[in-house]
């Protein structure tokens, strides 16, 4: 696993920078909001704010306003000081546990976007440092514009930080991002290139069909499920003004005696498009969500009531446009809880499926038919299980999982 440090004075672009990378399959920790949660109410890091800076700190349901404690530190030194002494060994500590615990799964990149990763120390975290930078005049600008302060307020809080020259004494990656965002994400995307190099995962020996269309299932786990989605080279496609983008989740879970198995839901017949299909749960993008993944886990607990917390993403698959090009789907691959407890949306699933794994290793299990549609000629995949048809983009989506899995 290669751990990235992110990195960059306020403003600087390390959001774009993270989401790149974060749609490209690495796993971001992002340090700031870890440390909104280490201020809840109660918590032995609330007891500490509040007895160094006041109650004068609290809104009136006694959350911690930030915007409050800002303007207290970003203009004096010592206590910029002493609330770096509270909260960066607190965060160290929860960096650290996350990274070790995505270690243990087998992820193979990991961000930690950290604004302050070289001043707290905590380099010694990761493997490199890449580093955000651009001209204080275009992060003034930025910073005036995304949180509505004044000029003196914006040019205290670039100030409050290190100069960017020490900043690059610790960086392994430069990445200036004061060209378009444009050019910004495809440097990042060059430089992942570069990763996916470094990584060279071990290539597991991955279930195969014998002649009678057996396979041994004990083979299959979620690292090598995750190790095969992460080792292929993944190249985003271009964006298409004209498609709405969205995002499923294959969902996978594991009974007792080893068994893996797919969900598949069916669509009711008042749903908007794909009436009476069977599909993976998933959706439209929204403003609310920050990335395509977040999109996928936000429409499977809306549809099938499986919290974003109960699931474990493995990796992705390459988007997929529906035949009548009106989406980009981007597939996730995902472990559900067994013994799961469902609650389905009754407006959009009717009922679900659950299917074998091995069922799709028959050789006849997924089937093709070629199709002429408006002179152009494409292949379609379709599955029948126990009378139930799966055809569709959720059958091209399918396809590309099983390939992947059983011929690696």
């Amino acid at each position: 696993m290669i751990v990235i440090g992110l990195t960059g004075g306020i403003a600087s672009g390390k959001s774009t920078v993270a989401n790149t990378l974060a749609a490209l399959g690495a796993q971001v920790i992002n340090a700031d909001n870890l440390g909104h949660e280490l201020f809840n109410p109660g918590s032995d890091t609330w007891d500490e704010l509040v007895s160094v800076f006041g109650r004068e700190i609290l809104l009136p349901d006694n959350t911690i306003d930030r915007h409050k404690l800002g303007e207290i530190v970003f203009h004096d030194p010592i206590a910029l000081k002493e609330l770096n002494s509270i909260m960066h060994p607190r965060m160290y500590n929860e960096v650290a546990a996350i990274i070790n615990s995505l270690r243990e799964y087998g992820t193979q990149v990991v961000v930690v976007e950290a604004a302050l990763l070289v001043e707290a120390g905590w380099t010694t975290l990761v493997d490199e440092v890449w580093l955000t930078t651009i001209p204080e005049n275009i992060a003034l600008e930025r910073l005036m514009s995304r949180d509505n302060i004044s000029r003196e307020k914006a040019l205290a809080r670039i100030h409050s930080q290190i100069p960017v020259e020490e900043r690059i004494k610790s960086a392994d990656v430069v990445i200036d991002t004061s060209a378009s965002p444009e050019q910004v994400k495809a440097e990042v995307v060059k430089l992942w290139q570069g990763l996916q190099k470094k990584i060279r995962p071990e290539r597991h020996t991955t279930i195969k069909h014998s002649p009678d269309g057996t396979v041994d299932m004990a083979t299959l786990s979620r690292k090598t499920i995750r190790n095969i989605l992460a080792s292929r080279e993944y190249i985003p496609h271009s964006k298409d003004a004209d498609l709405i983008p969205a995002a499923v989740v294959l969902p996978l879970f594991q009974k007792e005696d080893g068994d893996w198995f797919i969900l598949f839901t069916k669509r009711t017949e008042t749903v908007a498009t794909h009436r009476g299909q069977f599909s993976f749960p998933g959706g439209t993008w929204e403003p609310q969500d920050k990335t395509l993944e977040d999109t996928a886990l936000r429409e499977t607990e809306e549809e099938i009531g499986i919290p974003p917390r109960d699931i474990e993403i493995l990796g992705r698959l390459e988007n997929q446009n529906t035949s009548v090009r009106q989406f980009t789907i981007t597939p996730f691959v995902g472990v559900i809880p067994y013994p799961h407890h469902l609650k389905l949306n009754q407006h959009e699933i009717d009922f679900v499926i659950e299917v074998p794994l091995k069922y799709f290793t028959g050789y006849d299990a997924l089937r093709h038919s070629i199709v002429v549609n408006d002179a152009i000629v494409y292949t379609t995949y379709y599955s029948c299980y126990k009378g139930h048809l799966i055809w569709g983009v959720t059958a091209t989506i399918l396809k590309q999982f099983l390939d992947m899995i059983f011929t690696y």
